[in-house]
């Protein structure tokens, strides 16, 4: 599901951050036409395989001989992710309307994703202690967010980021498994919505249909949740 990126051009944010106080929803002088609707779907479906991608390359990363490394990367590839499953959430207003039923089960699933992805995109602001929910907070001289811990569950693999704030110590976790689980119904219902859904979707896209896998992707790949890295090649010695 390829967009058409002549076609999807959009007047206007679909959301804004946090300092603004205005909700995500699209702007005004948007008209929500039906070939928009299938565009801004389209681009929807691309950021959920963003994240789908990225959360397999996280739960890829785990690395015996380099655990240090292996963490940072894991660092590294949730702020991606994190990226796009709050931009899966923002497609999906603009096709569904802010009060669908569908958005709501996201925020539920996830109630922390939005302050997290906040948080990141002023990521300047809140490490020097200087965020919108730091401003009451006494300065100590400590670094005021930080990745604090990373492990792997039955589910997937949780990262942890602390951040010092006006109400004391937060800690807010990005879990891959759920973050995709969540994703993954709320992309179906707008694929759907704009009547994307069709038979070559519902019987070739793995990304929504995880069961999939084993009959569209190369054997070799294995699954979403079982992929094997590439092996690395040795220099030739002739």
């Amino acid at each position: 599901m390829k967009p058409d990126t002549a076609s999807a051009e959009v007047s206007g944010p679909l959301a804004r951050d946090e300092r603004t106080g205005r909700e995500d929803r699209p702007s005004d002088d948007v008209e929500v036409s039906a070939g928009f609707t299938r565009d801004l779907a389209s681009w929807t479906h691309l950021w959920f395989s963003a994240a789908v991608h990225t959360a397999l390359e996280i739960e890829s990363e785990g690395d015996h001989d380099d655990p240090t490394g292996s963490t940072g990367r894991r660092y590294a590839l949730s702020l991606v992710l994190i990226d796009a499953i709050r931009n899966v959430y923002r497609g999906s207003v603009g096709v569904l309307g802010q009060d669908h039923p569908g958005l709501t089960a996201f925020t539920e699933a996830l109630p922390s994703m939005k302050e997290l992805r906040d948080r990141l995109e002023h990521f300047d602001e809140y490490v020097r202690g200087s965020g919108r929910h730091q401003r009451n907070r006494p300065a100590d001289g400590a670094v005021a967010m930080t990745f604090s811990r990373s492990f792997s569950g039955a589910d997937g693999h949780t990262i942890v980021v602390d951040v010092r704030e006006s109400s004391g110590h937060s800690q807010y976790e990005v879990d891959t498994g759920a973050a995709i689980k969540a994703a993954r119904a709320l992309v179906l219902t707008t694929v759907t919505k704009a009547a994307l859904d069709g038979d070559q979707h519902r019987e070739r896209c793995w990304l929504c249909r995880p069961e999939l896998a084993s009959v569209v992707r190369h054997p070799d790949m294995g699954t979403p949740t079982t992929r094997a890295r590439p092996r690395k090649r040795g220099r030739s010695t002739s």
